[in-house]
């Protein structure tokens, strides 16, 4: 099935999946660099290695 070049409904869902992506890499590197509160542990001094 071919995409519609301007369909609205596939930018729609492409930026959905683009946002959502960007979520979930923003709390992993949240959690990898110790959060904002501060809180748990230290990160690994190799976290920067962890994104690949």
């Amino acid at each position: 099935m071919d995409k519609e070049p301007n369909d609205p409904t596939n930018d729609d869902l492409e930026r959905a999946i683009i946002s959502k992506r960007v979520l979930r890499l923003e709390e992993r590197l949240d959690r990898l660099e110790g959060g904002s509160a501060g809180s748990g542990p230290a990160p690994h001094p190799a976290w920067p290695f962890a994104l690949g």
